[in-house]
């Protein structure tokens, strides 16, 4: 009997070894769903929008995982819902501004106005949609649309 739970220990220790090396940090995540290249063919005009949006996206997940860390479950819920989804859009702002530094996009041309329906437009685009979104304007909270463009990290 003795040998039996020595075996099912073993076995279960080396399950668990095999399994604990599937768990990955939540803040790498985003980069399995952001493709490589997923900017490559976007012009600056289109890299603003994309980044308001999900700067956007980025900072509304993180104050709903900070009321929901308030619950009882709240870890749990931040832990399989929202980190993920908080990893893409982390990861997309990264990519898309990586692109822009690497195409020198000119601050104007990242410049972003905001319609009515919360839809981003290049404040270039002279379509009959983004000339109803009214003037260039700065994101919610206050935040300008056109930051400072980070460093291109460097490959590893």
């Amino acid at each position: 009997m003795d040998v039996h739970r020595g075996k099912t220990f073993i076995i279960a220790a080396v399950a668990g070894a095999a399994l604990g090396g599937c768990a990955m940090d939540y803040q790498q995540l985003g980069s399995y769903y952001v493709a490589p290249g997923k900017y490559e063919y976007y012009r600056c005009r289109d890299l603003g929008p994309e980044i308001a949006t999900w700067s956007e996206r980025e900072r509304d997940l993180a104050k709903t995982m900070q009321k929901s860390s308030e619950e009882a479950s709240g870890t749990f819920v931040n832990a399989v819902v929202y980190s993920p989804e908080l990893a893409i859009a982390r990861e997309s702002v990264r990519a898309a501004r990586e692109e822009a530094a690497r195409k020198k996009c000119s601050d104007q041309a990242l410049a972003v106005r905001r319609s009515a329906s919360g839809t981003y437009y290049s404040a270039e685009d002279r379509s009959p949609q983004a000339t109803a979104a009214g003037a260039v304007q700065a994101l919610p909270g206050g935040v300008s649309p056109v930051q400072p463009l980070p460093p291109p990290q460097q490959q590893r």
